[in-house]
């Protein structure tokens, strides 16, 4: 029993350093060059996927012992639905992208896909939110800024992934 901990600790530790590197490539290639490559993406969700088997199945190991008090396949299906249901988060934005017409960019989209893997729902719903809430912050100032300036603001845009990092640490500590 005491191995099977020790697996799904250090599994919980390789999905959190796992987002931890899917955040800081894709905030640095948003911020850099304003897209982020399609490899990035199938690297980290087919690890991310990967790493959320080897947990599911840990997991379902360590509770078959109590064949009787647990149900094994409700369990396995909320894991599942809860991993579904958060990447259908970066679903949702690349359903806003198209009907944006690129407005919200696909790689966001397919980040919080990604993400999604690595964080669950919860988490990655957070994440989004923490994001949305530091972008607007900065680009109310810089809207502000611009318009005292004299400036037009109105096609200006601004990469979203990293304003997911102060959020990215902070979803660590829930």
């Amino acid at each position: 029993m005491d191995g099977i901990s020790n697996g799904m600790r250090a599994v919980e530790i390789m999905l959190r350093s796992g987002f931890f590197m899917v955040l800081a490539v894709t905030a640095f290639q948003d911020c850099r060059e304003r897209r982020i490559r399609v490899s990035v993406f199938v690297i980290f969700g087919t690890a991310g996927i990967v790493l959320r088997g080897v947990e599911l199945f840990l997991e379902i190991n360590a509770l078959s012992g109590d064949w009787g008090s647990v149900d094994l396949w409700g369990f396995a299906a909320r894991r599942i639905l809860d991993v579904g249901a958060a990447m259908a988060v970066g679903g949702g934005m690349l359903l806003l992208s198209a009907m944006t017409r690129g407005a919200i960019g696909r790689g966001d989209g397919l980040f919080f896909s990604v993400s999604g893997l690595y964080l669950g729902f919860f988490r990655n719903f957070i994440l989004l939110m923490g994001g949305l809430t530091c972008c607007f912050l900065v680009c109310g100032i810089l809207v502000i800024k611009g318009v005292c300036a004299g400036q037009n603001v109105r096609r200006r845009s601004v990469p979203f992934l990293p304003f997911l990092v102060p959020g990215g640490i902070g979803v660590m500590f829930l």
